[in-house]
């Protein structure tokens, strides 16, 4: 596994892109922004916006919703909005115990559960809801990251004016039903839409 250390990991992706695909794609250009704040674009100015790695999941629900309005508001018409997120109706895989094959990946799981069990309210009444905020036990014990249905998140696509929504299984790549039983099996689907022709 190659190590980053000292380095800023968003800055090295963006470069390795531009180093791969500088000789084929001459009229492209791959931006870095934080997601909170996009005024430096230009209304309809971009092709394609990517957060990739449930990134948009870290974000505070207000700063979450923010960034899909502005998403919208930089992507040319037909543009394509393309993010992973954490499937609320897959939540039960997250709180389920794995014991592990060492006494350091048993310690560390009893960690995790510990922090799931005491930190958030019951699974069932997480998995109720649409969507929740949900310390998950993961990525240094106390982030909490941002959980929701596919259904609800396409829906939520669909009400900020995205069209051509399309859930995607991350592990198979293929297109699923954002409200079927496959759907809830999938820890972290892809969304694939596009901004309004006349936004």
């Amino acid at each position: 596994m190659r190590e980053y250390i000292g380095v800023d990991y968003a800055e090295s992706m963006v470069d390795a892109v531009r180093r791969r695909f500088a000789s084929r794609l001459t009229n492209a250009r791959f931006e870095r922004a934080d997601a909170r704040d996009l005024a430096d674009f230009a209304d309809a100015s971009l092709d394609a916006v990517i957060f990739s790695f449930n990134g948009v999941d870290t974000l505070a629900p207000t700063e979450r919703q923010q960034f899909f309005q502005e998403a919208r508001r930089i992507l040319k018409g037909g543009g394509l909005l393309a993010f992973s997120s954490h499937n609320l109706a897959a939540l039960d895989q997250v709180f389920r115990f794995k014991r592990g094959r060492s006494l350091a990946a048993l310690i560390e799981n009893t960690k995790r559960k510990f922090i799931q069990m005491t930190r958030n309210p019951s699974l069932a009444q997480l998995m109720a809801r649409d969507w929740a905020t949900v310390y998950d036990g993961t990525h240094g014990k106390l982030l909490c990251h941002y959980y929701v249905k596919p259904a609800a998140q396409v829906a939520a696509l669909k009400e900020m004016g995205f069209t051509d929504i399309r859930v995607i299984d991350t592990m198979t790549g293929e297109k699923i039903e954002a409200d079927s039983e496959q759907a809830a099996r999938v820890r972290w689907p892809y969304f694939f839409c596009r901004a309004p022709v006349n936004s």
